[in-house]
Order: C-alpha cells, then sequence, then structure tokens
C-alpha cells in the first residue's frame, strides 16, 4: 500500500505529480517530456503521506475498538 500511494514506490502518483511539475521531465520509456514548470503543485501534496498515515490509524482504531466491542460477550 505504501509502495502505491507514497514516495515510497517507484511508479505511484506522488512520483507523476512531481515529474510534471518540473519543467522537463523523463517519464519511464525514457521519453522527455514538458512539464508544468509549478512549485505550487508540490507544495499542495507536501504533507501528503502524513495526512495517509492519520487516516491508516484512524481507520485501524476504529476496526480494533469495533472487533473489541464484539467480543466483549464471547467468554474465555
Amino acid at each position: 500500500m505504501f509502495h502505491r500511494y507514497t514516495h515510497l514506490g517507484k511508479r505511484n502518483f506522488l512520483k507523476y505529480v512531481y515529474d510534471a511539475s518540473k519543467n522537463i521531465y523523463t517519464n519511464s520509456l525514457g521519453d522527455e517530456k514538458n512539464g508544468f514548470d509549478s512549485k505550487a503543485i508540490q507544495k499542495q501534496l507536501r504533507r501528503h503521506f502524513d495526512i495517509l498515515i492519520d487516516n491508516f490509524l484512524r481507520e485501524n482504531k476504529y476496526y480494533y475498538n469495533k472487533k473489541g466491542d464484539s467480543l466483549k460477550g464471547i467468554k474465555n
């Protein structure tokens, strides 16, 4: 999951966005492409990893609490 949605992977959304925000970039086939030359694009995604981790932890906590509630009636 982290390789697909964060900077840890080689080919993912963030890599595409950072490449597109450059003036000129090379795609996976080795072709040179014109980018948008925009630092604003990079700034918008700066906290992407932190937001992803926060959401991941929040969802896990929710499901853990929900599972705990369903196990309260079971005796060992």
